[in-house]
């Protein structure tokens, strides 16, 4: 969800390559700061009935890279380019709130002059 977002938020700002690519703004210039209210909790739970019902030999090495809430930011940063920061904060309801205040913040200080901004969540599970 979140790299499909940040594409159609870098072509409506006009942007049509990754920053470096794109004249309009150097990578040092462009942050990303994306935020989960959870994380990869749908993995994490999935992962646990598989421990449960086949054994710690079949859980998959790649859980903990699955369930790390910064995913959604370090991919997004990779897409365009970015620099000059990738953050994720984790702050259950207020996270997609925090990410836009961070991303205000990092323009106003003079640390970014374009950043990425919002907040994604995939937890869809019958718990």
């Amino acid at each position: 969800v979140a790299d499909l977002a940040d594409r159609e938020a870098w072509a409506d700002a006009g942007y049509t390559a990754p920053a470096g690519e794109d004249a309009a703004i150097m990578p040092e210039r462009l942050g990303t700061v994306i935020a989960s209210g959870i994380g990869g909790v749908t993995t994490l739970l999935d992962q646990y009935d598989v421990l449960k019902e086949k054994g710690v030999r079949r859980v998959s090495p790649h859980t903990v890279p699955m369930l790390m809430p910064n995913g959604p930011s370090a991919n997004v940063g990779l897409e365009v380019n970015a620099q000059a920061g990738v953050h994720t904060p984790v702050s259950a309801c207020a996270s997609g709130a925090e990410a836009i205040g961070y991303a205000v913040e990092m323009i106003r200080t003079g640390r970014a002059d374009v950043v990425v901004a919002g907040g994604t969540e995939a937890a869809i599970h019958p718990l």
